[in-house]
């Protein structure tokens, strides 16, 4: 009984965490990094707008659609359309809303996420004009152009492999 026992602890301690270990650690099963970009959802009028009743659903969607995506961190830029588009996720996931500069130059902006979140998987929400510049930045080709200012559905999903090649698919929040 005491053999057992022993055996059964040994199981149990072999699958819990170590000290330091959280769900930010854990990484993607194959090993690839996935980000997920989005421009915010629908807006009012005015220099800095909070989201339409239609936009703040978009947000709700946007959480439910990446519920099994295990995001390891959502960043905004500093707007209340891309903190309120963003913060449902970050809710889910137990996160906050880690701000970047739009203005900052998309490589280096990349760069710096693929290094912190290597194998892991995290969400970016930008805008009309900056979404797809970081998925440009990403693949290393200039393959897509700004987003339509009437299109708010678009979501990108940029997954990189151990090797550095980078697939895109897009999808949408409807």
């Amino acid at each position: 009984m005491r053999l057992i026992f022993l055996l059964f602890l040994t199981i149990v301690l072999s699958c819990s965490t170590t000290p330091g270990e959280s769900a930010d650690s854990v990484e993607t099963s194959t090993g690839e990094t996935v980000i997920f970009l989005s421009r915010h959802a629908e807006k009012g009028s005015g220099e800095n707008p909070q989201l339409l009743e239609v936009g703040r659903k978009r947000a709700q969607r946007l959480a439910n659609l990446l519920k099994d995506e295990n995001i390891a961190a959502v960043y905004a830029t500093d707007f209340r359309r891309t903190q309120s588009t963003a913060r449902p996720v970050a809710k889910r996931f137990g996160k906050v809303v880690r701000k970047y500069s739009a203005s900052g130059a998309a490589s280096t902006l990349t760069e710096n996420w693929l290094k912190e979140h290597r194998g892991k998987t995290i969400l970016v929400v930008g805008h009309s004009n900056t979404v797809p510049g970081l998925v440009n930045a990403l693949i290393g080709e200039n393959r897509y152009a700004d987003i339509d200012e009437e299109v708010y559905d678009k979501l990108f999903r940029v997954s990189i492999d151990t090797n550095g090649r980078a697939d895109v698919r897009v999808l949408s929040s409807n």
